[in-house]
């Protein structure tokens, strides 16, 4: 999270300078002036006793007079400042991690920096430690190098921006073991948004293995909402097989704000696949859209929720001559006779519980029952029966 700094610094840097100060110094001046550099070594040379010392900072080169140098701070004299100053902080005391944060940042001891922020990150699970993690602007605004590696200036272009080689080395670092360079990973792509060599490294980080990348890339998607992607997350929303994907495609679906995506999400409900189904239903409950309502019932009714009163009979009918009707005429008798019919056999009266019973597990039907529950507020659990009146009470005329 970047917030206000907590602590003022002495000098901002900026992104991009290509210079390597692994063995950076902090020079003093008497005018009260500070550098975080290394003094240029002198050469074999002898050098005039007025002539200026030449400073490399991560700004460019700066020339400094000799009588204004006030003190240098070494890099090993630094470094044993800050060991023995963590010895001093309690494990659990977040502002004291914070403060030497801070410190170590001003001294420009960048690597220390990004531990001591995980140190701090790791502690963060307290309401006190929460409420102090407020990252100081300036881890924002390291050279590219002290996030992506001593190598990073190999992918940048001429001015000093990643190319698309450095794009995919911040989004590697992006899921990385070092919370803090995630962090800043994250925040140093957002800025790149309006370039497309971005959008083609999210792209290709959708079809990464890892899918802790496909995530990372679905974040800064969403964060970026590029043209001409959405296809491709909805893509991992429904088919993408990591369920944490999934959901991570559907929160980024929001961002792009596109009512038309709740269509695909229903024709997904009529599907054979369950997986398909249930992806669908839980990108519809993150959408949280109620246009869903009427193909959940529909889907409901065809998984068999609710019982439907039928009866069948398997009866089986004897005729038989159960009588004569006699008349008697002159000199003769003649009977008609009298046939009946007598059935036999079982009648069933059933509440018939589903004729999809094998496709669709009750596992699935309570998703459906539970979900209809979320979006209406509504208590019918899975009788749709139930779910159609109140759904056709609901309808206004022509609708």
């Amino acid at each position: 999270m970047r917030a206000s700094a907590l602590f003022p610094l002495t000098l901002i840097l900026g992104v991009g300078a290509g210079a390597n100060l692994a063995s950076a110094e902090v020079i003093h001046t008497r005018d009260g002036r500070v550098f975080r550099g290394r003094i240029q070594a002198e050469s074999g040379e002898e050098i005039e006793a007025g002539s200026p010392l030449l400073i490399e900072t991560l700004e460019g080169p700066v020339e400094v007079d000799r009588a204004d140098l006030l003190t240098v701070e070494t890099r090993t004299e630094l470094l044993r400042s800050l060991h023995a100053s963590r010895r001093r902080i309690a494990s659990d005391d977040a502002a004291g991690h914070l403060r030497l944060l801070n410190w170590a940042l001003r001294k420009g001891l960048f690597d220390e920096a990004f531990d001591l922020a995980d140190e701090v990150q790791a502690g963060a699970d307290s309401p006190d430690a929460a409420e102090l993690l407020e990252w100081p602007p300036e881890l924002f605004r390291l050279p590219l190098e002290r996030v992506t590696g001593p190598n990073a200036s190999d992918a940048s272009d001429a001015s000093g921006a990643p190319d698309a080689d450095g794009l995919w080395r911040l989004l590697s670092h992006c899921i990385g073991k070092s919370p803090s360079r995630a962090l800043v990973a994250e925040e140093f792509l957002k800025e790149q948004a309006d370039r497309t060599e971005l959008t083609e490294t999210l792209l290709r980080a959708l079809k990464d293995p890892r899918a802790r990348m496909r995530r990372s890339a679905l974040k800064l998607l969403a964060a970026t909402v590029p043209e001409g992607t959405l296809e491709r997350v909805l893509d991992r929303m429904l088919f993408d097989r990591d369920r944490t994907v999934r959901l991570a495609a559907a929160h980024a679906v929001q961002a792009y704000r596109e009512p038309g995506v709740i269509y695909p999400l229903v024709r997904a409900l009529g599907q054979t696949r369950a997986n398909l189904r249930l992806a669908a239903m839980d990108a519809i409950e993150i959408l949280n859209d109620p246009r869903a309502v009427g193909a959940l019932i529909r889907h409901l009714r065809q998984a068999g929720g609710g019982k439907r009163r039928n009866h069948f009979a398997s009866v089986t009918q004897t005729s038989l001559v159960s009588d004569f009707d006699v008349e008697i005429a002159q000199a003769s008798v003649i009977a008609q006779p009298i046939v009946d019919v007598v059935p036999h056999g079982v009648i069933h009266d059933v509440g018939v519980a589903g004729v999809f019973e094998r496709r669709v597990r009750p596992a699935e039907r309570a998703r459906v029952g539970a979900l209809l529950e979320y979006l209406t507020g509504q208590e019918f659990g899975t009788d749709a029966q139930e779910w159609e009146r109140w759904f056709a009470g609901t309808q206004r005329p022509g609708e």
